[in-house]
């Protein structure tokens, strides 16, 4: 999504958090295959218009979701409409990986939506790397690497300081479940890879 001054106004049900990097391999763009299956997802009938945990009315679908498809300079800042869409998007979705880690406009998205007050309505995709594998003594030994960007580990101040008080983010794993390497948007994609290495695929 190109941010036009149109969208600023605008409210969003999600804002995903994502480094261009995860989003470059063919069979591996997390945030575009996030993005449709999000805006695309049938709520089930019987839930529309009954209240969740927090009181709100579930809506009949998860749209609009707001992605910035434009990759920042590296000396660049956040600009007005990314902030401004952290302010209006209800949840934020961060997708997770060593890549992620390495992102400071990741963290500083993360953080920014936290000052908010929005704490609780962040969610963690796991694509790649581990959790918490640089504070875990198990995970450090074990030569891990980390995937959860330092703000989503722990809480953050209103003016944006990260306390030491760890966070605990709800989560979901994409990753391959028996090997924990990072995994494919959909069966035809892993095929494909697999042909591409002349390798039988299952």
């Amino acid at each position: 999504m190109h941010i036009k001054d149109s969208e600023i106004k605008r409210s969003f049900w999600c804002f995903i958090s994502y480094r261009h990097a995860d989003n470059q391999q063919p069979g591996r763009q997390w945030a575009t295959w996030l993005h449709h299956a999000l805006e695309t997802y049938e709520v089930p009938a019987d839930l529309v218009g009954s209240p969740n945990l927090r009181g709100e009315l579930i809506p009949e679908r998860i749209y609009p979701v707001f992605r910035d498809e434009e990759e920042l300079p590296a000396d660049a800042d956040l600009s007005r409409p990314i902030i401004s869409a952290l302010n209006s998007s209800r949840c934020l979705l961060v997708i997770c990986s060593p890549r992620a880690c390495e992102s400071r406009f990741v963290a500083d998205e993360i953080a920014r939506f936290k000052a908010m007050g929005k704490s609780d309505r962040v969610i963690a995709a796991i694509v790649a790397g581990e959790p918490n594998a640089s504070t875990d003594p198990a995970k450090i030994k074990q030569n891990m690497v980390e995937c959860f960007p330092k703000p989503l580990r722990y809480e953050v101040e209103e003016d944006l300081r990260i306390s030491d008080l760890q966070a605990e983010p709800v989560a979901a794993d994409f990753r391959i479940e028996e090997t924990g390497e990072e995994g494919w948007v959909n069966p035809q994609a892993y095929r494909t890879h697999m042909q591409s290495l002349g390798l039988p695929a299952a």
